[in-house]
């Protein structure tokens, strides 16, 4: 059976939102468990989280990372297990760079593109890369890849910084890990923005 660690890396503010669905997870689902790290940059939070489960749970199964502003559905934790796989990421929508999409990023033509409709879907399907707003991982997946399992990137000179959720699933699949979503996963995503920004990227799809 599946032991679960809902794992919330947090600036000292859990939006009330993601409280009140994670308080909802934790009073309806047995082997659930809730806890929430601050204090120290992104990739180092997560990766302390990680290590706290490595050291101290060994009953926990998988792990569930749910950012302190993301709003899952209620069933959320169902929904990652069916995908069956080492990693199962839920849909978020995010705004970069003036554009609205996904966290997920999909194989098209041989190219990883921000997955933007997923319509035609049914069943859980397999991705590229994902952000980890919601990301449900299989413990074993930490003990399989070396350490740090999060780390923002910001050495290649010539390219983009990389994410710490992005440089983890490259690393994922590097490794053969398997990952996939649900099309059904979709959750809310709390962020403060300027509306003519917002108008702004609507126009641009």
């Amino acid at each position: 059976m599946a032991r679960i660690l809902i794992a919330t890396p947090t600036y000292n503010k859990v939006e009330p939102s993601t409280m009140s669905k994670v308080l909802q997870i934790l009073g309806s689902t047995k082997d659930v468990g809730f806890v929430w790290e601050a204090g120290y940059p992104i990739d180092h939070v997560r990766n302390r989280l990680v290590k706290k489960v490595l050291d101290t749970m060994p009953d926990v199964s998988h792990v569930l990372f749910l950012d302190d502003d993301v709003d899952p559905p209620a069933k959320i934790i169902d929904m990652l297990l069916s995908c069956q796989s080492d990693i199962a990421a839920a849909i978020v929508p995010i705004y970069v760079d003036g554009v609205i999409h996904t966290n997920i990023q999909v194989y098209e033509h041989g190219k990883k593109i921000w997955l933007s409709t997923w319509g035609d879907k049914d069943e859980p399907f397999d991705i590229a890369n994902a952000g980890t707003g919601c990301m449900l991982v299989r413990t074993d997946v930490f003990r399989q890849m070396a350490w740090p399992w999060f780390k923002w990137d910001q050495e290649t000179q010539d390219a983009e910084p990389v994410g710490e959720d992005i440089y983890f699933t490259d690393k994922a699949k590097a490794a053969g890990l398997s990952m996939k979503t649900h099309p059904q996963s979709m959750c809310g995503h709390y962020k403060k923005m300027n509306l003519l920004d917002l108008i702004m990227a609507i126009n641009r799809r």
